[in-house]
């Protein structure tokens, strides 16, 4: 029923409620203002019995349960999201790396992963972590290749040593029978070395030695490989060449041997 002025409770633009007691009847009366431009222009009330109040109170509970349910799944579920693209990829990329790594793999790097503001301390924690271990990576695969040049060089002139020549020596013999193909060994062997170290020292002949290994660097190309096969002996392996090649590289390296020797004051034969 609507009474547009009789109620002045309702100027206050408030809804009220209201048990009600009729005979044996009870029943709560609530009522709300009826608007028109923003004014007051009526008062409606709804009767409502206890089983319906109560059933009403019920569906009201049932889904404002729901409601939180749904909503703690839903904040479950972002938490699950972000922890698992913040904290749960990265580590799963570590430890897959780490796996790489143990296999003698040191091209790996993790990535950092998603940006996170900053004074996040997951984020800080594993991206410190992430950067100690590409670094530690990085810093293995420098001593790994420092190792293996060892190794397979000779430190004092830079070029292969004995020990790797015996190796790819087989490998090119076999290969040339296998495929018909020509390959060729040249000796270059350094005439008086002994005599400069007697008379000039160590370190000269340590130089001419280096110089020597220069000289043949310079002059084959970058498919033969030089090796210092003894003391003053060096080795040189060119694959694809017969005995015609052979003679013209011989020669090249005698034309730029002289014109090392016309400048230097200790002529190396």
């Amino acid at each position: 029923e609507v009474a547009a002025a009789a109620v002045p409770a309702f100027q206050a633009k408030s809804a009220s409620i209201a048990l009600v007691q009729e005979g044996s009847r009870q029943f709560y009366q609530v009522g709300y203002p009826l608007y028109q431009a923003s004014e007051i222009i009526g008062l409606t009330e709804v009767d409502l019995s206890l089983a319906e109040r109560d059933a009403f109170l019920q569906e009201i509970y049932a889904n404002f349960a729901l409601g939180g349910v749904v909503s703690f799944l839903a904040l479950g579920g972002l938490i699950y999201v972000v922890l698992r693209s913040v904290v749960s990829k990265p580590i799963y990329k570590l430890a897959h790396a780490s796996e790489k790594v143990s296999t003698g793999d040191y091209t790996v790097s993790v990535a950092h992963g998603p940006a996170l503001p900053t004074g996040f301390r997951v984020r800080d924690e594993l991206h410190r972590l992430i950067a100690t271990f590409n670094h530690m990576v990085r810093m293995i695969k420098d001593k790994e290749e420092r190792l293996e040049a060892m190794i397979v060089e000779d430190q004092l002139t830079g070029v292969y040593n004995r020990q790797h020549f015996d190796q790819l020596a087989q490998t090119e013999i076999e290969r040339a029978s296998r495929y018909q193909h020509k390959v060729s060994f040249m000796l270059v062997d350094i005439l008086k070395l002994d005599q400069v170290n007697l008379k000039l020292g160590q370190g000269e002949g340590d130089r001419t030695l280096r110089r020597v290994a220069e000289l043949l660097s310079a002059t084959f190309r970058q498919v033969d490989e030089i090796f210092r096969y003894g003391g003053d002996e060096f080795i040189v392996i060119m694959p694809e060449t017969d005995e015609q090649g052979t003679a013209i590289s011989a020669d090249r390296l005698r034309q730029k041997l002289a014109e090392l020797n016309a400048g230097g004051q200790n002529p190396i034969q």
